[in-house]
């Protein structure tokens, strides 16, 4: 994989889990292209993230013109033909294996050869996916930013109320000290200025 930065997310699955990470990229800047089985439902998903970000409007948690601009970052999807942009791809949908390895093999056919392909499964082994993983989850984390991935666990546990969602504190302690991962040089693991990892 190519050292590049990441600033499309795509988003494969409009559901609950879908949308909380739909909304949390989208809130921390990234460009989102959310998709699932029908255009319809990608478009019921993102009314839905709008709903919830006129609710933290009215709480005073966001103002109306970051509200719009959050929702402006999301695009509803067709499918894979509309992921050839995106960088970041987040499979967050069915926790049927053979369900999970059809939408594998269709969008990871759809990705640019540089795009990282994850999946936000909680029932299936990923080596059961058959992923050649480029990189662990730690490193991972580091790529996509400390600070986003706490934001996305925050809103998970929120949301759903699932305490296996809650940030562990070495996660929260490190985006504490400014360690975001590689855009700091520092996170789980260590970066030079070109970006590589330390030994």
């Amino acid at each position: 994989m190519s050292e590049r930065a990441i600033t499309v997310v795509g988003v494969i699955g409009a559901g609950q889990m879908g949308r909380g990470i739909a909304q949390v990229a989208a809130t921390s800047g990234y460009e989102v292209r959310l998709a699932d089985a029908t255009i319809e439902l990608a478009q019921a998903g993102k009314s839905t993230i709008e709903k919830q970000l006129a609710r933290l409007v009215e709480k005073g948690k966001l103002t109306a013109s970051e509200s719009e601009a959050v929702g402006g970052r999301i695009a509803p999807v067709a499918g894979a033909g509309d992921f050839g942009d995106v960088d970041l791809a987040i499979e967050a949908a069915t926790e049927n294996l053979e369900g999970k390895l059809r939408l594998f093999a269709t969008f990871d056919a759809a990705l640019p050869p540089h795009a990282i392909f994850a999946s936000n499964t909680s029932s299936i082994s990923v080596t059961k996916l058959g992923l050649n993983h480029p990189m662990g989850p730690l490193e991972l984390a580091d790529l996509i930013g400390l600070d986003t991935v706490l934001a996305i666990a925050d809103v998970l546990h929120r949301e759903l109320g699932d305490s296996k969602y809650r940030a562990p504190a070495r996660l929260r302690n490190l985006v504490a000290a400014g360690w975001l991962g590689k855009k700091t040089g520092h996170g789980f693991y260590r970066y030079d200025a070109s970006g590589a990892k330390l030994a």
